[in-house]
């Protein structure tokens, strides 16, 4: 592992969300100023602060910034540098993007959001996508909801709450807390865990897409807009992806159908990487 004194990506990345008025930069400043860059040989055994898996990751905790030539040429870099722009330690609590994590009692919430988010900000930003593409189609539908520039501040004021409060309005606290429970659920089971199924974390995923649709719905007639269509064509972006058919392709199907839909773009040949 090799510390080094500057990245360019970073004058990169700042200088692109510079563009954007609407983003709030000061705790990306703020970290900065002690932020440690380590480049990671991932090919050597002896060097591997990150799991072999891994191509970069930022430590909230640490104010580190670990990245491999593969992040750089792939540019998953970004993403942890998105992490690094919306993180913050309080006290006992970590804070990045949308996933809060209670050190006193070793818990999380919030995961699935923040990765969500994450993508989707790296792909409009620095057009990659390198990972949590569920994730991601989740966060697009999502947006349509609370808004784009209500989704976007609160991400880089690392407010969780904000977003539950907004869908609460469509739904319950309840069912807002059941969301985002499944889809942290969903990303840890299908990333991490080992112990639940794949049956159990497609099911968490199915509700999301339920819970969405159903908000979505509520969205347009507190509105006072009942226009059909506009419901029926967010509910076909779960349908005719499969997502809510009983049938044993729900993944296949989920990823072709949203990419029908313009939602999501394949890359590297077709391939998502």
């Amino acid at each position: 592992m090799r510390k080094l004194k500057h990245l360019k990506e970073i004058d990169i990345f700042l200088e692109i969300l510079k563009q954007d008025e609407k983003i709030n930069l000061s705790i990306f400043l703020n970290n900065l100023k002690t932020l440690k860059v380590y480049y990671i040989n991932n090919e050597n055994e002896n060097d591997m602060s990150i799991s072999k898996w891994m191509d970069a990751g930022y430590n909230v905790r640490k104010n580190e910034l670990y990245f491999t030539s593969i992040s750089i040429k792939i540019g998953s870099i970004y993403h942890e540098l998105l992490h690094c722009a919306s993180s913050e330690r309080k006290n006992n609590t970590e804070y990045c993007g949308f996933m809060i994590n209670y050190l006193d009692i070793n818990g999380e919430i919030g995961r699935g959001l923040n990765e969500g988010y994450t993508e989707l900000l790296s792909e409009r930003y620095f057009n990659v996508s390198t990972n949590y593409w569920f994730e991601r189609v989740l966060t697009a539908q999502l947006e349509k909801i609370v808004g784009a520039d209500f989704l976007k501040e609160n991400y880089f004021n690392h407010n969780l709450q904000a977003i539950r409060d907004k869908l609460a309005e469509y739904s319950s606290k309840e069912a807002a807390n059941d969301f985002i429970y499944n889809w942290d659920t969903y990303t840890i089971g299908k990333t991490f865990n080992d112990s639940i199924t794949t049956e159990e974390y497609q099911s968490c995923l199915d509700k999301c897409c339920f819970f969405l649709n159903s908000c979505y719905e509520n969205k347009l007639k507190t509105e006072n807009n009942e226009d059909i269509n506009r419901s029926i064509n967010f509910l076909n972006e779960f349908v005719n992806a499969g997502t809510i058919e009983l049938d044993g392709h729900k993944t296949l199907s989920l990823i072709h159908g949203f990419v029908q839909q313009g939602i999501i773009v394949m890359q590297n040949n077709g391939k998502h990487i």
